[in-house]
């Protein structure tokens, strides 16, 4: 969406420039034919150059990666809050400038709709390249692509070949044309006051075309002029038409008076040319930096080093670049049978050397899979390929005293074989030097950095984080609240900075796919189990249906049974009843 918004005010902007230019240099020149052709091409190039870019590469050397560095790029321990759902302005603007653009199309393929049923509904005459359309209507005379449509009773036969004339040249160049792409520009670009104003300085300018080439094959300038004022009273007009009344006849009359203007007046077209240069310079020009493995380290034993790495995916923009670094530094690098597989990699290559002082070698690779990584350096005492070797250090801790019982390192020096002194450490006790193969690394004793978690392993005290290449890097978090201790112990009582690289996808790719697997074996034994569980249950429903007749004949007993309880106890409420009878006749007597 800010593309279509960016490519708008762009496109807008040229053609606004086209416009300003014309009606500064060109407006009052009689080079209507150029000035068309100008116009025209201003409309291409506003839609067309906003689309051209140009890359301009520049080589970086990759940024080491540094604690504070990767502290700032993560947020501290905080929660982070949503903020509330707010209406997208630029997809309301962007609902309105279409819907507007879509009404002015629209009104524009009405038109059309209505110039075709128009002429459908008229008969034509063949009359050399055109279709002569003569009607009954107060139709004013125009011209719409090859056909030519003209009341004839309202004009005299002088009249009326002025007229024809002036439309054929509109029908013969193709003026339509202009016409219609004017009206989709300014459909799509209804915004710009420029386009509206655009489009009426080129229909302005088809007319003097019309104009000065109708008058010159009549003959008869006057009666030509006559015209233009006979038609100058206002009629019905059709839209997206060539139509012989404008409202702007006396520029046109003025304009047929003008003379023509001199041919040493062009040049002026060419001041277009700087200002588009200057666009393309200013908006079309896309810098995209690519990093450059070639780079001068500082050595510990005070010597200049450059170093060239190529690798299977080097490209060779990048050797090139090399090669040019090198012969800066007296080094002339020559490669050559460079082998690429399917995929790019270099799989065979011959790299040469001669330093100024006609030091030479070569190595040379070739087979079937990527190559190891090549690695070619030159110092102030050796050149060759391989990485330089490091020369023996030792640490001199100097002591000092301030009071009794309180002793502290104040100075440690360390220095190469040769005596020479690499580096000077002045600070307290806490801090420590060591030495690897490729650099000295200074770090604080007591643990005042935060611990560093690589891919869920805790790493040891003084890693180098700038080991880890930062494209590598997917995700950095930092925890600096009291509860990382009681996480992680004691040793992040200074924080904890968590890196995941791309390894760790890996591993959780392996972990998900091991889990895929354990879901699809458990699957199979619920599958199985689902399977026995339905069997048994299968066994049960067959032993029921064959216990059901038994069921039944039990349940017709209990009936029965309830049937001659119910009687039984019928026959006691009778005996009882005639107990209580006896019981009373025996009061009686």
């Amino acid at each position: 969406m800010e593309a279509l918004f960016i490519y708008l005010l762009k496109s807008g902007g040229l053609l606004a420039t086209f416009f300003l230019f014309y009606y500064l240099f060109l407006r009052k020149e009689t080079f209507f034919k150029s000035n068309r052709w100008f116009l025209l091409s201003g409309y291409a190039l506003s839609m067309l150059l906003p689309l051209l870019t140009i890359t301009k590469t520049v080589w970086i050397t990759r940024p080491k990666l540094t604690i504070d560095q990767l502290m700032a790029m993560a947020a501290p321990g905080v929660a982070k809050t949503t903020p509330p759902p707010t209406m997208d302005w630029s997809s309301v603007v962007l609902v309105i400038y279409i819907g507007i653009a879509m009404v002015f199309i629209g009104r524009l393929v009405f038109q059309l709709f209505s110039v075709f049923s128009f002429l459908k509904r008229r008969n034509s005459a063949q009359q050399d390249a055109v279709k002569l359309v003569d009607v009954n209507e107060s139709v004013a005379p125009f011209s719409f692509f090859n056909y030519i449509v003209i009341n004839s009773q309202l004009y005299t036969e002088e009249e009326r070949q002025s007229i024809l004339l002036h439309e054929q040249i509109h029908s013969q160049q193709r003026h339509s044309i202009d016409v219609l792409i004017a009206h989709i520009i300014c459909g799509l670009f209804w915004f710009n006051p420029f386009v509206w104003a655009y489009k009426k300085v080129l229909l302005q300018n088809l007319e003097y075309i019309a104009d000065r080439e109708a008058m010159a094959l009549s003959g008869n300038p006057k009666a030509y002029q006559k015209a233009l004022l006979k038609v100058a009273i206002p009629t019905h007009q059709l839209a997206i038409t060539n139509p012989f009344y404008q409202s702007l006849i006396k520029k046109r009359i003025l304009m047929l008076h003008q003379n023509q203007s001199h041919q040493r007046n062009s040049w002026k077209y060419t001041l277009m040319i700087p200002a588009l240069v200057a666009f393309i310079f200013l908006f079309q020009i896309k810098t995209v930096a690519q990093e450059k493995e070639t780079q001068i380290i500082e050595r510990n034993d005070n010597q200049n080093i450059i170093q060239m790495r190529w690798d299977k995916n080097t490209p060779d923009s990048e050797m090139e670049s090399d090669v040019k670094a090198m012969k800066e530094q007296g080094v002339t690098v020559k490669y050559s049978k460079v082998k690429r597989n399917e995929k790019g990699e270099i799989t065979g290559i011959k790299v040469s050397y001669e330093d100024n002082k006609g030091k030479k070698g070569q190595t040379q690779v070739s087979g079937d899979e990527p190559i190891a990584p090549i690695v070619f350096f030159k110092s102030d005492d050796h050149i060759g390929f391989g990485t330089p070797k490091m020369k023996t250090i030792t640490v001199t801790k100097t002591f000092s005293q301030d009071e009794p019982g309180d002793v502290r390192i104040e100075k440690r020096i360390i220095r190469s074989d040769d005596g020479s002194e690499i580096i000077t450490l002045n600070g307290p006790e806490d801090i420590d030097a060591s030495v690897n193969e490729h650099k000295i690394v200074v770090r604080a004793t007591n643990s005042d950095k935060p611990m560093i978690i690589v891919d869920g392993k805790v790493m040891e005290l003084g890693y180098d984080v700038n080991a880890i290449n930062p494209e590598d890097i997917v995700t950095v978090e930092v925890f600096k609240d009291g509860d990382v201790v009681k996480t992680y112990g004691a040793e992040a009582k200074n924080g904890v900075v968590k890196i995941n690289t791309k390894k760790i996808k890996a591993i959780r790719a392996e972990a998900m796919e091991e889990g895929r697997k354990a879901m699809e074996e458990g699957r199979e034994e619920m599958r199985v189990e689902m399977k026995r569980a339905k069997e048994e249950m299968r066994k049960a429903r067959a032993e029921m249906d064959a216990q059901q007749p038994e069921l039944e004949k039990a349940r017709q007993e209990m009936l029965k049974a309830k049937e001659e309880m119910l009687k039984a106890k019928a026959e006691m409420e009778k005996a009882k009843a005639e107990f209580e009878k006896a019981k009373a006749n025996l009061k009686k007597g």
